[in-house]
Order: structure tokens, then C-alpha cells, then sequence
């Protein structure tokens, strides 16, 4: 009876112990996520994460401020269809359906539109791949 006691009892005890590491590692995750949110934010350049489908992971702060839109109008939605579909631009679909499933990141690819609202935005933009699993970032628009 005491073997299976003792056994029980070290049992109780690695299963607090891997509680405890578990609860460390996710409030260290926890806290660099918060780090380079903050990083992200503070990026001077609109930035946009898509999913492969182009769905918008999501944007910075630049981001909306120059759209003029929320988080919630943003994120969760297609790119082509945010502003009622005035982000649907003909030369930025080209680039994404095109070019980007090659996984060559473009550099300065210039998008100019005509944005009801907020006016003409002329942007050079860049556009890449990162594994997360298969998302693009647009950095510049």
C-alpha cells in the first residue's frame, strides 16, 4: 500500500509541477506577445496580415487611423471587401493572387486609389509571406 501511496503522491507532485511550468511559459508568452504588439503599433506605415484566403488577421493603429475604420470592420474580413468593397483594388488583387502564392516578396509595388471619405492615397507597398501558417503581410498601403 505505502508503493502505491508514494507512487500517487510523486504522481500529484509532477502534475503541480507541469501546471506550474505551464502557467510560466504562457504568462511569458503572454507578455512578448504584448511586447511586440506594442512594437507593431508604434510602426509609422499602415500594416496589414492576411490569411491565405485574404481574410485580415490583423492591423495597426496606422492602419486605421488612415482608413478611417475600426478593428471590428477590419479584422475577420476579407480585404477586398472592407470600405463596401472600396479596398478592392485591381493592381493589389493582381499582386496577391499572382505573385504571392510564388512566395517572392515584393518591395515598393505602387498602389494609388481614389478612397471615398479619406481621398487619394498613393502608397509604395510591401508585400510578403511568413509562416503562420501561410499568411501575407501588406506593409506600406
Amino acid at each position: 500500500m505505502t508503493r502505491r501511496k508514494n507512487a500517487e503522491e510523486e504522481l500529484r507532485s509532477n502534475q503541480s509541477k507541469l501546471e506550474q511550468r505551464v502557467a510560466e511559459r504562457t504568462q511569458s508568452l503572454r507578455e512578448n506577445e504584448e511586447y511586440l504588439a506594442s512594437i507593431v503599433q508604434t510602426v509609422r506605415e499602415s500594416l496589414v496580415v492576411l490569411f491565405p484566403d485574404y481574410k485580415v488577421i490583423f492591423v495597426n493603429d496606422h492602419f486605421k487611423r488612415t482608413f478611417k475604420v475600426s478593428r471590428e470592420e477590419t479584422e475577420g474580413r476579407s480585404l477586398f471587401d472592407l470600405g463596401n468593397g472600396q479596398s478592392d483594388i485591381a493592381e493589389l488583387r493582381r499582386l496577391l493572387e499572382q505573385i504571392l502564392p510564388t512566395n517572392n516578396p515584393v518591395i515598393d509595388f505602387e498602389v494609388s486609389h481614389d478612397f471615398p471619405h479619406i481621398g487619394k492615397k498613393f502608397s509604395p507597398c510591401e508585400v510578403g509571406g511568413f509562416d503562420f501558417p501561410y499568411c501575407y503581410e501588406i506593409n506600406g498601403l
